[in-house]
């Protein structure tokens, strides 16, 4: 079987898409996710290469989905058909509901929240409907792996703005500097894929006020608004001063619950923002799954603060545990704030990370990732010994998982 086939089927569309961008950079980008996600995949590896829970997820949200599907739509079978395309009613209104009881903000369920099939297909329409060819945006590197082919796709200029290690902090200055008279859009991240960082209220406001100040649109990727770790506080740059009619706020179940395979996602904002990108996101997959809509709703609503604890002392212990194990064996481990990854350093080990990489799975028989597939040059030596870890996992993985690294 090609080695392509075996990568999971987000992860093969992305390398689909990079393919078509044939340079050697991207090349050399495909070559080594292929390579990586099969190291996940080889016998007796655990894998902490991608940001998939090992839990069956949300118990609300599964009861719900099921009784769905097996009983309510045998008197309801619109429960199984198409949807509206902006969402199920019952979804947005308890979207409203989280905003308001969560960060005391109002959203109209009318026209300024949007459901889609995934945060993916959300930021994907954000893109296509919001930005135009020769229109620049500012993204943060390391970055998601998907905002630079979506605004490729999209005929925008990625200006790419480096948070450095070890810190992965946030200039003002910088970003000042980097914005031209042809900046329409700033993406920022918080909790951070992959670093882990949680931006300070001081980092958002510097991003409000270059948006401000040069008439920006804000696209606020807030998917592990969940997973903060510690004494660190989630922001949302929607809130700050005069945030709120510029700003887009991206939010998806998948980390929420710990539902990834479920891809339902949405964003809110303005009015003039959000139907704008409803108008681009109908013609993209039409609606998300109907009967997870509902789903989600009703686990929204059951949601409490004791569910969000649960999962961040969950997956902060777990990263406590492995960065311990990490650096028993020589590695430096960045701090992490929040969201579903830590970073480490294998530079005294005397190795560049991929060769880190395929050793750890062969003689430890753990996966991790090179981190510089997460920037625009995976060739730049300055971050050729920086790793990712996903640490999304049951404690027992991650105990496994030590018990691994501290065999000799």
């Amino acid at each position: 079987r090609p080695l392509f086939l075996c990568l999971n089927p987000v992860t093969e569309n992305l390398v689909r898409y990079i393919r078509t961008m044939s340079t050697q950079k991207v090349d050399q980008t495909v070559n080594m996710w292929m390579e990586v996600i099969q190291l996940g995949k080889e016998p007796g590896v655990t894998d902490l290469c991608q940001g998939y829970p090992d839990m069956p997820g949300d118990k609300v949200a599964r009861k719900l989905a099921a009784d769905l599907i097996l009983n309510q739509s045998e008197e309801n079978y619109a429960v199984n058909q198409y949807s509206h395309a902006n969402g199920v009613v019952e979804l947005k209104e308890a979207l409203a509901r989280f905003y308001k009881r969560t960060y005391d903000v109002t959203y109209n369920i009318d026209n300024e929240i949007c459901v889609a099939s995934s945060g993916t297909e959300a930021l994907y329409a954000s893109f296509k409907s919001l930005l135009k060819p020769g229109d620049e945006v500012i993204i943060f590197e390391p970055y998601f792996p998907w905002y630079l082919p979506q605004l490729k796709e999209a005929g925008a200029t990625p200006k790419v703005i480096r948070l450095e290690a070890p810190g992965f902090q946030l200039s003002t200055d910088v970003i000042k500097a980097t914005v031209t008279e042809k900046t329409k859009m700033i993406v920022a991240n918080s909790p951070h894929n992959p670093t882990g960082r949680v931006f300070t209220e001081e980092e958002l406001q510097g991003i409000a006020d270059v948006c401000k100040r040069h008439d920006i649109i804000a696209l606020s990727d807030e998917v592990y608004e969940c997973c903060v770790f510690g004494e660190h506080k989630h922001r949302r740059l929607a809130d700050l001063d005069g945030m709120a009619q510029r700003t887009l706020t991206l939010g998806t179940a998948s980390k929420m619950f710990s539902i990834t395979g479920w891809r339902v996602g949405w964003i809110v904002g303005p009015e003039n923002l959000i139907q704008t990108v409803a108008r681009i996101k109908s013609f993209c997959s039409f609606c998300a799954p109907t009967p997870l809509q509902y789903a989600v709703a009703g686990a929204l609503d059951a949601f409490t603060n004791e569910d969000i604890h649960a999962t961040c002392s969950l997956f902060e212990k777990n990263a406590l545990a492995l960065s311990k194990a990490l650096r028993d064996m020589n590695v430096d481990v960045m701090p992490v704030e929040g969201g579903y990854f830590i970073i480490g350093d294998v530079k005294h080990l005397e190795m560049d990370a991929m060769t880190f990489c395929k050793w750890l799975a062969s003689t430890k028989k753990v996966s991790c990732l090179p981190l510089s597939l997460f920037y625009v040059d995976p060739s730049d030596t300055r971050i050729s010994t920086l790793v990712r870890f996903a640490i999304c996992k049951k404690q027992e993985t991650i105990e496994e998982v030590c018990r691994k690294l501290h065999q000799t």
